[in-house]
């Protein structure tokens, strides 16, 4: 299968290209049951959350396995920043069309191209929003959380986690690059057996001064502290989140810049007949595999869907995950 994602304005930019094995998942005589066995298969952990979104944008269960267990999300989090960058919007703190410059100090590692660009270039704030959602650009994602602050991160994600100290102090990518890819564990052990205030000083001083280990990246194949250093939410967290930013996004003009970020990259061929509007973020890495959506069906009816796998002692292969999520839409079609 052979899937491209473009912008959606002239001259209409390729921003993702996906080719796979067509994944085999029946159409007719698919059942809830069947993607579930299915999932429990692949992984230890895992869990879904298909809803409808009701006219007050609260949600009303299609089907749930594990829906309220906190696992790792990969760069699914980045929804989270999304949201802190919206509010300071909102509060007039911030305009999307504000301009800001690249700096070496907060380059991260790919995905993304952004950290290939040199220091000093600048561009609105609602491009680094783009990259950061559309391909997951770790840079754009590290300058938008310098930007608005660690703590307005945590306060958005607050709202929509149960746990939220999980995710407390909450992580650039390049901190968590830097920890994990050390070829001395020393660093990462002190800061998961660390208090808050501890974690905080350890990332604005020994952190901040290294970089991360590009030989080690080269060879990250297998698990590292998936249950410790990583972001962390449940279906039903995600589904809530992803389900109140597309309502944000498409609600007023000037968060016009939140729905475009979401709607560009679907993560997966849509039938655009079926669902002409959506919004997505995915996130993985070795162990971890999370794949968030939001759609509009052309009868009108919202719906989201969050599916997860995790495996903290072996990397699983990705595309059976992700051609289940496929069905899982497939399922959401027809309800």
């Amino acid at each position: 299968a052979l899937s491209l994602a473009t912008k959606s304005k002239a001259p209409h930019q390729i921003v993702g290209l996906n080719i796979r094995p067509l994944p085999k998942r029946p159409v007719e005589g698919d059942t809830w049951d069947d993607i579930d066995t299915a999932l429990e298969e692949i992984a230890p952990r895992v869990s879904i959350g298909a809803y409808r979104v009701r006219e007050n944008g609260s949600l009303q269960p299609v089907h749930m396995l594990n829906e309220r267990e906190p696992l790792a999300t990969g760069s699914t989090f980045k929804l989270w920043v999304l949201a802190a960058l919206a509010e300071a919007v909102n509060d007039g703190r911030l305009r999307f069309d504000d301009k800001l410059a690249v700096r070496d100090e907060w380059k991260s590692l790919p995905g993304g191209t952004m950290q290939n660009e040199p220091a000093g270039t600048e561009h609105p704030l609602s491009h680094f929003a783009e990259r950061m959602i559309t391909i997951s650009d770790n840079t754009a994602t590290d300058h938008l959380i310098h930007l608005v602050g660690r703590e307005s991160v945590e306060k958005a994600m607050a709202r929509w986690c149960a746990e939220p100290e999980r995710n407390i102090p909450f992580l650039t990518t390049r901190d968590l690059f830097v920890m994990k890819l050390d070829t001395d564990a020393a660093l990462a052990d002190r800061y998961v057996a660390a208090t808050v205030s501890e974690k905080r000083a350890i990332l604005d001083d020994e952190a901040a001064q290294k970089a991360p280990n590009l030989v080690a990246a080269s060879f990250w194949i297998a698990p590292r502290r998936i249950d410790t250093l990583e972001w962390f939410a449940s279906a039903e967290e995600l589904c809530q989140t992803i389900s109140d930013l597309a309502t944000l996004g498409s609600s007023d003009e000037s968060m016009a810049p939140v729905m475009a970020a979401m709607s560009v990259n679907p993560g997966v061929p849509l039938d655009r007949q079926t669902w002409p509007g959506f919004a997505y973020k995915g996130g993985s890495e070795p162990g971890v595999l999370n794949l968030t959506i939001w759609l509009l069906r052309n009868d009108g009816e919202r719906f989201v869907l969050s599916l997860f796998a995790n495996d903290p002692d072996r990397m699983f292969e990705q595309g059976p995950v992700i051609a289940l999520f496929e069905r899982a839409i497939g399922m959401l079609a027809r309800e």
